[in-house]
């Protein structure tokens, strides 16, 4: 979603949701258009990191796992968390050191 939000600064709470708003505009949308777009209907991909699977989201709301990639999409996700988490530690820590030489 390219809309300007600044997601690296989201707490969890506002991040699910804003995840929320999406699906449930998504689905809204594709329920009185769907037979305008292009290429047939909008299907929405879900990375579950904490439970570890991935899959379609279904119209009745439960997830289609995808048996074909989820173990790479996963990896990628989990890869991207570690390196921000380890940036975010760097950070803090880099000003708590000047906080205290200062």
């Amino acid at each position: 979603m390219n809309s300007g939000i600044a997601y690296d600064g989201l707490s969890i709470t506002s991040a699910i949701a804003l995840t929320r708003v999406c699906l449930n505009t998504n689905i809204d949308v594709f329920k009185y258009h769907a037979e305008q777009s292009i290429g047939g209907e909008c299907k929405t991909y879900v990375i579950d990191t904490l439970h570890g699977f991935a899959g379609w989201y279904q119209d009745d709301g439960t997830i289609k796992a995808d048996d074909h990639a989820p173990t790479d999409a996963l990896q990628k996700i989990r890869d991207q968390q570690d390196r921000a988490l380890r940036k975010q530690i760097e950070k803090e820590y880099k000003i708590k050191q000047k906080n205290q030489s200062g």
